[in-house]
């Protein structure tokens, strides 16, 4: 168990076993008297449904949030199997509204019907708000892979606002993974959340990926299956191992190390790699028939995140929290390169909490990425 607290934001952790025990620890680290959102990112070994019940009923004046997760961070550094939790203290928060939108699988009626009600409980035109001052965070099933028609449904409903989150996981099982708000559990859902912030904040993207000069068109693609199967007019795999200089059996072990990537600018937007099916790339995330993709290489992931955090610091002048959406083939990587350790110390920063996800959201769905909520 541990926490660290400031003004405006408290973060905590447990390793509790039980869920009563779990709620226990939470609650005298982060007051429930002075909370009004609470974000909360637990293990699925943890039931979801007692899990959602337990912190509301010991919130039960909050706005609690969260899901199930491929492992926690807090500022004792990565966990697995455990619970990590991200306070809104009355000092951060001005108001705050909670929507669902269940079941919004390529079905648009629920998202908007969760803009709507945010908007209804705010009394606010959500695209006349100041995107400085508003924050929108999106949980997702990430088992699901509706992300991308998430993002894309906010984007054209509420174009003038910015929502950053994580697709909720099932500690690598891939079968069933849980979102959860005021109480309830949902699969198949998405949890929306429209913050008007006390304290000024940025979004960090960390991603230690450089381009190697390698530029592809994709010639032939499904995206809503995440699948390429042409990269310049060649077999998805065969173009992939000609890159590399490697044989085509062995792409498997370089797709964490050398993912592909769209290009906004110079800062490279990660897709990665899952398997090969025959010829065919399958993708955590989709990839357009028609765009151009570079082949990336790793770099220093450590070095490269506590430069980025810095320099956020430096931006707000201060910093007292972090909320963190780390993506689990990151959190692999790092695994591989034993540097775990390290690179969870960066996050020590100020109170900071989240977890490893099914993949980023922030302008798009995205991978191997750490999406960071920064607040000063």
């Amino acid at each position: 168990m541990s926490t660290q607290i400031t003004e405006s934001f408290v973060s905590a952790a447990s390793r509790a076993e039980k869920i009563a025990d779990v709620v226990a620890d939470i609650t005298r680290r982060i007051d429930p008297k002075t909370t009004v959102l609470l974000n909360v990112f637990f293990s699925s070994r943890y039931p979801a449904q007692e899990m959602a019940a337990a912190l509301q009923a010991a919130y039960p004046e909050t706005h609690v949030i969260g899901c199930t997760t491929a492992g926690e961070l807090s500022n004792e550094g990565f966990t697995e199997q455990a619970v990590s939790a991200f306070g809104f203290m009355k000092g951060g928060v001005s108001r705050l509204a909670v929507a669902v939108a269940e079941n919004c699988n390529q079905n648009a009626a629920p998202i908007s019907a969760a803009l709507k009600k945010i908007a209804g409980e705010l009394n606010v035109d959500l695209n006349r708000l100041a995107p400085d001052r508003y924050l929108g965070i999106v949980l997702t099933d990430g088992n699901s892979g509706h992300e991308e028609f998430v993002m894309d449904t906010l984007a054209a409903e509420a174009f003038n606002l910015t929502f950053v989150g994580g697709s909720a996981g099932d500690d690598l099982q891939f079968k069933q993974a849980f979102v959860l708000a005021d109480g309830k559990a949902y699969s198949n859902s998405a949890v929306l959340a429209l913050i008007e912030t006390a304290r000024p904040f940025t979004i960090v993207k960390t991603q230690s990926f450089r381009t190697t000069g390698r530029i592809w068109e994709v010639t032939k693609a499904d995206p809503k299956n995440r699948i390429v199967y042409e990269l310049d007019g060649k077999p998805a795999a065969q173009a992939y191992a000609e890159a590399l200089s490697i044989p085509k059996e062995q792409i498997g072990d370089r797709f964490m190390s050398n993912p592909i990537g769209l290009l906004v600018g110079s800062v490279p937007f990660v897709r990665s790699p899952q398997r090969l099916e025959g010829d065919a790339i399958r993708f955590y995330c989709q990839v357009n028939e028609g765009s151009r993709v570079h082949l990336l290489e790793s770099g220093d992931m450590v070095t490269d995140t506590r430069a980025d955090l810095e320099k956020a610091r430096q931006g707000l002048g201060a910093l007292s929290g972090m909320l963190v959406f780390n993506c689990i083939l990151r959190y692999l990587d790092a695994k591989n390169r034993n540097i775990v350790d390290q690179l969870g110390k960066t996050y020590d920063l100020a109170p900071a909490a989240g977890f490893n996800t099914y993949g980023e959201q922030y302008l798009g769905h995205i991978n191997q990425t750490a999406t960071v909520v920064c607040f000063s």
